[in-house]
């Protein structure tokens, strides 16, 4: 039959931190450094977004709702922009809905108390 010995009789595992090293020549692990950048821009900067590259509202197409996720991966990586420069929205991505139903509840709902 199978005898154990009971968990406080069992050595420790070798290099186990609940053991402490007896080797007193072990060097001492280096001191961990955590370096974090300054945030750019900083308070009342003004970021600069030269560097994404800006396509006209409407220019990325809208897959069909029923394709396949594997098709929809390059938009992941693209900027869709429904919104033109006035704030119309323009394009495939248009919903095409009246104001009241894009406005937010609470919107309508102080707009119309009889709710």
């Amino acid at each position: 039959m199978l005898q154990c010995r009971p968990w406080t009789q069992r050595p420790p595992l070798r290099n186990s931190p609940l053991r402490p090293s007896s080797n007193a020549a072990e060097p001492a692990a280096p001191r961990l450094k955590l370096h974090i950048p300054a945030h750019h821009p900083a308070s009342g900067e003004r970021p600069d977004l030269s560097y994404v590259p800006r396509f006209p509202a409407g220019a990325v197409e809208r897959p069909d709702i029923a394709v396949p996720a594997q098709e929809t991966h390059p938009l992941a990586y693209t900027l869709i922009r429904v919104l033109d420069d006035d704030g119309g929205a323009v394009g495939a991505w248009d919903p095409k809905l009246p104001p009241e139903t894009l406005r937010p509840r609470s919107a309508r709902d102080d707009a119309d108390p009889g709710l």
